[in-house]
């Protein structure tokens, strides 16, 4: 029999198989416009932007079993790849290795390590990532406002690369389809927001700056996100 495990290192794997629930997440929403230029910069380019709003967030889970509790932070353009409409995450950070490891290599998704701040008070919640010593994601979030108009955002559409070791081309080089299942939301809250973008030696975001937001919510859900769809293995066709 096969002893392979599902990750690395072989005698204590970094992180277990899927699925993953998430209990009593809590994040804060903010959608803002950009422009059509920053957005195709910032997207691979089998994907097509959609529209003209884009989807910041942050996050903190308290119990993600069987991962351990992490921050997040990130930045989602709504795009399309084919028939297919959806949204791809262009950043995200996280705040343990776990989260950042499991998610690269399992869904191909971008994400870094950054010290991120989710300060939650009576009246709203603040915070920042920050990474290389800059603030690349600053905001503050007040309770009480318009409920906001939301872009389609699921299922995530995502590239996703993985180099040879010897350096020549990819082993793994797929267009994959994530979903997120099971959601319950306990808590859903409209508020206002603002939000700061800064670039970092390894982080251009600036250029979807000065954000102007039209709209956030702050929720508290639980929700289950297990593997991906192949859409398309770019290797093989």
């Amino acid at each position: 029999m096969d002893d392979t495990p599902f990750a690395t290192p072989h005698a204590a794997p970094l992180y277990p198989p899927g699925p993953y629930r998430s209990v009593e997440c809590h994040r804060v929403r903010m959608f803002a416009k950009a422009s059509a230029a920053a957005m195709r910069r910032h997207l691979p380019a089998v994907f097509e932007p959609i529209g003209d709003t884009i989807e910041l967030f942050f996050m903190e889970t308290h119990d993600a079993t069987p991962l351990p509790p992490y921050k997040a932070a990130g930045i989602v353009v709504p795009c399309r790849y084919g028939d297919l409409v959806g949204s791809h995450i262009i950043c995200e950070y996280v705040t343990t290795d776990v989260a950042l490891a499991m998610a690269r290599e399992v869904w191909g998704y971008p994400k870094k390590l950054a010290n991120i701040v989710f300060d939650e008070g009576e009246k709203g919640v603040e915070g920042y990532a920050e990474r290389g010593g800059v603030r690349l994601m600053e905001f503050a979030f007040d309770h009480g406002g318009p409920e906001p108009q939301r872009p389609q955002v699921m299922p995530r559409l995502q590239h996703k690369i993985i180099p040879r070791a010897d350096g020549q081309g990819a082993d793994v080089d797929q267009i994959v389809l994530n979903t997120v299942d099971d959601q319950q939301v306990r808590v859903q809250r409209s508020g206002t927001a603002r939000v700061v973008l800064r670039d970092g030696p390894q982080d251009p975001w600036a250029d979807f700056g000065p954000v102007a937001v039209t709209g956030a919510e702050f929720l508290i859900a639980d929700f289950t996100v297990g593997y991906c769809r192949i859409i398309r293995d770019r290797l093989r066709s």
